[in-house]
């Protein structure tokens, strides 16, 4: 069962920091969660590619994102070259 540390500690696996993802026994497992150490890892798969149709996903670069961003109105650029 993978884990997920809560707080840093020393034990069978070593010196552990809190943040890593420990592959231990169902039995350890148990007792590092009851002892308030780690938290059982909720594994989800991820999609191969894109969003949830598998489509790919906008590119932030895309032509509009280019453009530079004028504080004028065009009808102010009109004013003064009038």
């Amino acid at each position: 069962m993978k884990v997920l540390t809560l707080r840093g500690f020393q034990g069978a696996e070593g010196h552990v920091r809190r943040g890593a993802v420990l592959d231990v026994g169902d039995q350890r497992a148990a007792y590092l969660i009851k002892k308030g150490l780690a938290s059982e890892v909720k594994m989800q798969p991820r999609p191969l590619s894109g969003g949830p149709t598998g489509e790919a996903k906008p590119s932030s670069s895309s032509q509009a994102a280019r453009q530079p961003k004028t504080s004028r109105s065009k009808s102010a650029a009109a004013k003064r070259d009038s």
